[in-house]
């Protein structure tokens, strides 16, 4: 894993994340932390969604299929937001470290993500984790 160290999202409009993947971002306002997400495929596109409008372009037949918790903070003053990103190899340690990060930091926006982890048995995903070849935890910071 890689993970940025805590910095504004914007600076002049403009993108402060450069880089681009698999990952969990964290968002806070202040000292507070309000959100915890991933993106399985483009955490910058998922993360920057949460300071724009959010349209849901979905048909009404897979809204009712499916649960997503839509939360965005357009029109609020995008320099009280830190945000941190952590690059993450594969979907299984990405699942796991949102899982993780949402116990333990306890996000104000995550309340369906809290209750659907409530019911999640994690125990599988750990183990499969925890057995996977492939993961090499790397200590070093990924450069935005």
């Amino acid at each position: 894993m890689k993970a940025t160290k805590f910095f504004k999202p914007y600076n002049a409009d403009k993108y402060n994340l450069t880089a681009t993947g698999r990952g969990v971002y964290i968002i806070k306002k202040g000292e507070k932390y309000v959100y915890v997400g991933l993106s399985y495929t483009d955490v910058k596109r998922t993360l920057y969604r949460h300071f724009q409008k959010w349209t849901d372009k979905r048909t009404e037949f897979t809204k009712k299929a499916q649960v997503y918790e839509r939360v965005t903070y357009d029109g609020e003053n995008r320099n009280l937001f830190t945000i941190k990103v952590v690059f993450c190899k594969t979907e299984q340690e990405t699942t796991l470290l949102e899982y993780l990060l949402i116990k333990k930091l306890k996000p104000r926006d995550n309340t369906l993500k809290n209750s659907m982890y409530d019911a999640f048995d994690i125990t599988k995903t750990v183990e499969k984790f925890n057995n996977a070849s492939q993961w090499q935890p790397d200590n070093e910071e990924a450069p935005f």
